[in-house]
């Protein structure tokens, strides 16, 4: 380690460590001359930075939401919506998608305002952000390095407030202890979501000790389990404009549509080896914990929410009528995409026993209406929430009553800051975890 004192120590190179120490690398971007040439450390338990940011988005990188209606933006981070009014004025999603031109990432608008980089590789986000922290020569990098403590001052003349004086620190291999002093520190050792990324919390428990007030993390977006064979066999598959419907015990609970003004939004849904993901679940999976503790939960997935089941059965129809002497198992896309009726025609126990390799002018009226109310109700049970390991976003963590919102410094330590998924902030998926993660790291380090 070079020096033992810092201007500012970053704790934690993930996504808002990185963004807050790429801001800092970005001299020509910082109107306040103040932050110029200042030394910077960046300290990291793993062997390398970003290695959640790395597989964020299942390697895509939603990186961030680019809705253009501020208010409607903020609504889908609950309760924190009012708080961040101020922080996202100074620093939104249209200067979000600005920086990150500004250093070579470029971005495509998909569906519900999600953009994600042209080259749809979140490595490709680290690597554009991890070039541009080295352009920096002030900035030094310790990795495999775990923080321990905090060391606090109080201030004079200020009541109930301290400042941190150092921290210590072990590093490396060898795990020599450090004591390393700063005038600021920035806390971005993220929540409990991705454990095996490293994010576990750690921050959490050195808060703690402080006194700060943590809510206690809990995964809030995960991917469901299901044992339903049909669903196992379409692994890698994906549903496509859906209507779901969840039920507990035969009482129906909710109705996934994602129906906002007048217009549906596609719900999707990806097969897993274990059960059901995609943004559509993990969005709804706290509903579904909720739900498992009162009875047995079972989804019924409408294959066809735009027709009903006269029209699917004329449609159904209309394919046979074309493909009189092929066999069943040959036309089965001309109704679905991508061979998944062929799955669900072996494996779902309506289906099961009408034969694929038969004359789609031998399926009998009676075959084609089990079919028809099958793809209209697709069932498949819940047996629970997949682990808290692979939770996309964990609830919980600081307090907002603690945080200052100018600059996401502790109340009580105005020189500690604390940002993304440190913050008691409830979002969906869709690019609102990295937006905060990208507002709060460069209000951190620039105010």
């Amino acid at each position: 380690m070079p020096s033992n004192h810092f201007d500012i120590v970053i704790i934690g190179g993930g996504a808002s460590g990185m963004f807050a120490a790429s801001v800092l690398s970005s001299l020509d971007k910082i109107e306040d001359s103040d932050l110029r040439n200042k030394k910077i450390l960046i300290i990291e338990k793993n062997e390398e930075l970003g290695k959640k940011l790395k597989i964020t988005g299942g390697g895509r990188c939603n990186i961030f939401n680019s809705e253009p209606d501020i208010r409607r933006l903020l609504s889908h981070y609950g309760k924190a919506e009012q708080q961040l009014y101020s922080p996202f004025a100074a620093f939104d999603n249209k200067k979000t998608k600005k920086y990150f031109e500004s250093i070579n990432v470029y971005t495509k608008t998909e569906d519900r305002h999600r953009d994600f980089p042209v080259t749809e590789k979140a490595v490709d986000v680290y690597e554009a952000l991890y070039k541009n922290i080295l352009t920096n020569k002030n900035v030094s990098i310790c990795l495999d390095t775990s923080i321990i403590k905090f060391n606090l001052i109080e201030l004079e003349n200020i009541n109930t407030k301290s400042q941190v004086k150092s921290i210590e620190v072990l590093c490396g291999g060898n795990k020599k202890l450090e004591i390393i002093s700063a005038d600021k520190f920035i806390l971005s050792t993220g929540g409990t979501s991705h454990k095996q990324t490293g994010s576990t919390g750690d921050g959490f428990r050195l808060l703690k000790d402080l006194n700060i007030k943590i809510e206690e993390p809990s995964p809030s977006m995960v991917p469901l389990i299901s044992n339903n064979e049909w669903v196992r066999s379409l692994s890698g598959k994906v549903l496509k404009n859906l209507k779901v419907t969840i039920w507990v015990d035969n009482i129906k609970k909710k109705v996934l549509n994602n129906k906002t003004e007048n217009k549906d939004l596609d719900i999707n849904i990806l097969c897993t080896h274990f059960g059901l993901s995609g943004p559509s679940i993990i969005n709804n999976s706290k509903y579904v914990k909720e739900y498992l503790k009162e009875g047995d939960v079972f989804f019924s997935i409408d294959l066809f929410k735009d027709l009903n089941e006269k029209e699917l059965d004329q449609k159904i129809l209309n394919v046979f009528d074309n493909n009189k002497n092929k066999k069943l198992k040959n036309i089965l896309n001309e109704i679905y995409h991508d061979n998944i009726l062929e799955k669900v025609f072996c494996y779902d126990n309506n289906l099961k026993d009408i034969n694929l390799d038969s004359e789609v002018n031998t399926v009998s009226k009676e075959e084609r209406k089990r079919i028809v109310q099958t793809l209209k109700n697709l069932k498949t049970r819940i047996e629970g929430l997949d682990s808290e390991n692979n939770s996309i976003v964990a609830d919980g963590g600081v307090n907002l009553t603690e945080v200052n919102f100018k600059n996401f410094s502790l109340n009580k330590i105005p020189n500690l800051h604390v940002t993304g998924d440190m913050l008691n902030v409830s979002r969906p998926s869709g690019g609102y975890s990295l937006q905060l993660c990208w507002t709060s790291g460069y209000l951190a380090a620039t105010k």
